[in-house]
């Protein structure tokens, strides 16, 4: 890039562009480079996307998506286009980019849900590219405010251990492997004696694939 300018390098010609460094300018620059590159093939323009409404494009994404994904996933790419998708428009760029900045300004849904939702969406909108439905994918995200964590002291986790281990010992145990490893409460439960191995544990991810040991 010059500045803040995106700048293009095409079989040796370096190229300046008028598009900003930006998710949306990057986007358009790498059709920019499509269409150069089909020019000097001599392919022509690209071919104009196949005219469907979103609701048919939908039912295609599913059955080809969805394979071999986790119920609660497809749970919640379902929620996101039921509540959020106009399935009898037509499914155009200005469409669902206009019902994404809908769900951009929903003020009763917390800014984590709205990125939760158009996360699904953006995931549609790119198959919707390579299947040919669009040519270019909206993006259009929401920033979620910073939270602050507040940790226990050293102290006050030290009282809770106390006080688990009063209320019951096998209780008390797994609250100070909690807190003195920072181990989430499924994977504690999910511990077997073989995961066990010196001064480490191996722990199983999402998966079910092993992962690096934990002190």
């Amino acid at each position: 890039t010059d500045s803040d300018r995106l700048c293009l390098y095409f079989r040796g010609r370096k190229v300046y562009t008028k598009l900003h460094n930006t998710r949306a300018g990057i986007v358009m620059a790498e059709e920019q480079l499509n269409r150069m590159w089909r020019e000097e093939e001599g392919l022509g323009k690209p071919a104009r996307p196949k005219r469907v409404t979103i609701g048919a494009a939908w039912a295609e994404f599913e059955a080809d998506w969805f394979v071999g994904k986790e119920p609660k996933t497809i749970l919640y790419y379902r929620t996101a286009a039921r509540q959020c998708l106009t399935m009898t428009a037509a499914l155009t760029q200005t469409d669902l980019d206009s019902d994404m900045q809908r769900v951009k300004r929903n003020d009763r849904l917390a800014p984590a849900s709205r990125e939760i939702y158009l996360r699904a969406l953006r995931t549609f909108a790119r198959w919707a590219v390579k299947r040919g439905h669009l040519t270019t994918a909206p993006d259009v995200r929401v920033k979620a405010p910073e939270k602050r964590i507040e940790t226990f002291t050293n102290d006050e986790l030290s009282r809770i251990v106390e006080t688990a281990h009063r209320y019951d010992r096998e209780f008390g145990a797994l609250i100070e492997l909690l807190a003195a490893t920072g181990l989430r409460i499924h994977e504690a439960l999910e511990l077997r004696w073989e995961d066990l191995r010196g001064d480490t544990m191996a722990l199983m991810s999402k998966d079910g694939k092993r992962r690096e040991n934990v002190p």
